[in-house]
């Protein structure tokens, strides 16, 4: 992780190294590039991590203190991801077109 809060001078603040199977002076057995996905969760600062033998669910004192207990979604990226959740967007909005042109 990098604090770019000063893009002139990033800072690295954390990093994660997943744990590797095999002998690392066994070419055959070493699996590489095992980080696979990272999703960030800004609103509860939590940090995940896929790979490809287990998930990794990661914080870090640069982006606060974790927020680990259940909360509700106050906002999605995709509006319509709201559809149903929450009392801003309405249950007949699906995908950008009114429930009654879906089908």
């Amino acid at each position: 992780m990098f604090d770019l809060s000063n893009p002139t001078a990033p800072r690295e603040v954390g990093y994660f190294v997943p744990p590797h199977e095999g002998e690392i002076d066994n070419y055959e057995s070493w699996w590489r590039g095992s980080t696979e996905n990272v999703f960030v969760e800004w609103d509860r600062n939590l940090i995940w991590v896929g790979t490809h033998a287990a998930t990794y669910c990661l914080s870090c004192p640069a982006l606060g203190k974790p927020v680990l207990e259940p909360r509700k979604v106050e906002r999605w990226t995709v509006p319509h991801c709201n559809a149903g959740w929450d009392d801003q967007t309405s249950r007949s909005f699906y995908f950008g077109r009114p429930a009654s042109r879906v089908g």
